[in-house]
């Protein structure tokens, strides 16, 4: 994957279950953590608090386990753009090691609250997301 946008952190105590790495759920966090970082670097934070976007769906692949103080790094890019939704798709690395720890994709929709409907993806975000795609493809 070329990586569009790339978020490091340290894994805290509490994402650590009995076993000892991190438990299977925090994944999808760490996912969103990125994504809307991701999303505020492309339409600055006020804009993307005004928009509607709903997770319509989300996977994951576990390659390798995260410890506790692991230094993570989350690299994403946008591999598809739709009229209403985007397909992201993720790389988890412990950074020190140079391991890959998951991989995933979610899609996003582009979605009214009011009408309670999804709705095109606003013709700035789209141009935006489109060069993404492109890119993570040459």
């Amino acid at each position: 994957m070329k990586p569009a946008f790339s978020s490091k952190f340290v894994v805290p105590f509490s994402d650590i279950d009995m076993a000892g790495h991190v438990n299977n759920a925090r994944y999808f966090v760490y996912f969103e953590n990125a994504r809307i970082q991701h999303m505020y670097s492309m339409e600055g934070k006020s804009k993307f608090g005004e928009m509607g976007v709903v997770l319509a769906h989300a996977e994951i692949d576990y390659k390798s386990p995260a410890r506790f103080q692991d230094e993570l790094r989350i690299d994403l890019c946008t591999v598809s753009v739709g009229n209403s939704s985007w397909v992201i798709e993720y790389e988890i690395y412990n950074v020190i090691e140079n391991r890959l720890v998951a991989t995933g994709k979610t899609v996003q929709v582009s979605f009214d609250y009011k009408a309670g409907k999804p709705v095109p993806i606003s013709p700035t975000l789209k141009e935006k997301l489109l060069q993404e795609a492109a890119k993570s493809r040459e």
